[in-house]
Formats: structure tokens, sequence, C-alpha cells
């Protein structure tokens, strides 16, 4: 639970980060992909997640997977 607050702000400062436009339209990465609107975002991705770590954070849970 310690590294919650660590992890949502890294979340939500790449989530920022992407939301800045590349300088030829298109990230390093995806030269070649599909068209912008046909991806899925980081934001779209990682929302659920950064949402679940708030209520847990919040609730004083921990976060667990697999059990």
């Amino acid at each position: 639970m310690a590294e919650l607050p660590a992890a949502i702000a890294a979340l939500e400062a790449a989530i920022r980060h992407e939301a800045q436009p590349p300088q030829d339209d298109r990230d390093e990465d995806e030269k070649g992909d599909k068209p912008a609107a046909e991806r899925v975002s980081l934001r779209q991705r990682a929302w659920p997640l950064v949402e679940m770590m708030k209520e847990a954070l919040a609730g004083k849970a921990d976060v667990v997977w697999g059990v």
C-alpha cells in the first residue's frame, strides 16, 4: 500500500505525457501502426487501474492479483 501514491503519480504522469502531441503526429513506436482513431490510448488502458489504486488507497487496502 505504501507504493500506491508513487504508482498512481507515475501512471498519471505517463497519461499526461501521452496527451502531448508528438513532433510528427506519431510516436516513434507507432510509425506504420494503426491510425490514431483505431489505437487504444494509455489513458483508456490505465484508467481502470488508476481508479482501483485510488480506491484501495482511500480504503487503506492492498491491491492484489490472483487470490
